[in-house]
């Protein structure tokens, strides 16, 4: 199923919302799915230096993705098809309420103030 990145605003003065809004992205999907539309959430990634928090929600479509948004009350600036590359079993995003904001990572999360670079050139 793909993939749909929603962008929304989210003041670093409001960024405790963050886990209701989780929780509102989630049932919404629960919601949307038991009455016949599959819709997942995947996960949220909270960028607080640009006051913009992301969801991504797995739909059949863009109109189910912008539905489960809307059903969330999440009032998005934009919702994209997103493609990822991770392998299988990397854990892309982690729970807001207990981990704060997402990292990618194969095995422990990492901690908050470290970057996380691509292996290349630089970076063996």
């Amino acid at each position: 199923m793909p993939s749909y990145l929603v962008e929304t605003y989210l003041s670093r003065t409001r960024a405790v919302e963050g886990a209701d809004r989780e929780r509102r992205a989630d049932a919404a999907a629960r919601e949307l799915t038991e009455s016949g539309t599959p819709v997942r959430f995947a996960c949220s990634i909270n960028v607080p230096a640009d006051e913009t928090c992301f969801f991504v929600l797995e739909a059949p479509s863009l109109p189910a993705a912008e539905r489960a948004a809307q059903v969330a009350g999440l009032d998005p600036v934009r919702v994209v098809e997103a493609i990822t590359s991770a392998a299988q079993g990397t854990t892309i995003c982690r729970p807001w309420a207990t981990q704060g904001p997402a990292s990618v990572s194969s095995q422990q999360p990492l901690p908050r103030h470290q970057a996380v670079t691509a292996p290349g050139k630089d970076h063996p």
